[in-house]
């Protein structure tokens, strides 16, 4: 009769082996919740929904510390070329200068824009590391109309953030009518 000596090794290999099948299992669990709930898998431990997009390759990961490790590998997005002529850099460069303008291409007016930039009360409630968060993941989002919507009817301090913004910016249902 022979017998068979299993080794340290080979115990460490199953082990592995087993990790690694649970992580397969983890990763594709991850991958049905993410696609059930219309969210993207975290490109760099592809084992959670991601919540953010690299300010620079803009893939989507999920936490700091995923971040960091994509950070050391990081391709950069490259920059576009800037344009070639004066007048083209100058137009792409500014903000709308009236409503009827802001309306029809979606952008604040500067002047809208630098209301917002000193209001104390609009620079106090952006400290909120929570908002901060709410805002990146509503703007990281392939559906940011619907997740705006949510987060204005389910977070009453959303609701009042928004509120007060569009109170700033003097926003009105008839500012936002398109000219006719």
């Amino acid at each position: 009769m022979s017998m068979e000596m299993t080794t340290i090794d080979d115990v460490d290999d199953d082990i592995k082996e087993l990790e690694e099948m649970l992580k397969r299992k983890r990763v594709a669990k991850a991958q049905l919740q993410a696609a059930a709930n219309n969210q993207k898998l975290c490109a760099v431990c592809e084992e959670k929904p991601s919540k953010y997009k690299c300010p620079n390759c803009v893939i989507p990961y999920c936490s700091a510390s995923c971040y960091k490790e994509h950070g050391t590998v990081c391709t950069k997005r490259q920059k576009p070329n800037p344009p070639t002529d004066k007048t083209t850099a100058a137009n792409e460069a500014k903000a709308p200068e009236n409503v009827a303008e802001a309306t029809l291409t979606g952008c604040l007016t500067t002047t809208q824009m630098k209301a917002l930039e000193q209001c104390p009360e609009i620079r106090k409630a952006l400290e909120s590391k929570a908002l901060q968060e709410l805002i990146v993941n509503i703007d990281s989002s392939d559906d940011r109309i619907e997740l705006l919507d949510k987060a204005r009817n389910r977070i009453p301090e959303f609701a009042e953030f928004v509120e007060m913004v569009l109170d700033v910016i003097s926003w009105t249902p008839q500012t936002a009518a398109l000219p006719a």
